[in-house]
């Protein structure tokens, strides 16, 4: 399972939070530049999960995956679709979103991230 058991457990219960929320897991393909950023999971539907992701194909799109889809991608040598244990998101998922299209790839650029963010929060001080 991609999925430790906790993130099975949490993931339903973010289902209802809003747009804005951080993303808590990174999924990836250890063989290709395919990164999922993972915010929630269909409490109803527990195969489909929802968030950002990038195929490598140069751009990133928002939208829905099965997990059981992504649990049956398996490389030449067996390896999968695999959690990054290290990932900590520091940001709403609209900042990860913005910068991923400026990027042209989901990004963990630590200063493009800021910026973005920066720009978001006084967009809200100007409303």
């Amino acid at each position: 399972m991609i999925l430790p058991a906790p993130w099975v457990q949490l993931l339903p219960r973010v289902c209802g939070r809003s747009p804005s929320a951080s993303a808590p897991v990174e999924l990836f393909d250890p063989v290709s530049s395919a990164t999922w950023l993972i915010t929630e999971m269909i409490a109803q539907k527990q195969d489909i999960l929802f968030g950002l992701y990038d195929l490598g194909f140069g751009h990133s799109e928002l939208g829905s995956v099965r997990l059981s889809e992504l649990e049956e991608v398996r490389d030449f040598f067996g390896i999968g679709i695999q959690q990054d244990a290290n990932f900590k998101s520091t940001y709403p998922l609209p900042v990860y979103t913005i910068a991923a299209m400026r990027a042209g790839a989901i990004t963990e650029d630590e200063a493009l991230l800021k910026k973005v963010n920066d720009l978001r929060i006084e967009g809200r001080k100007g409303r």
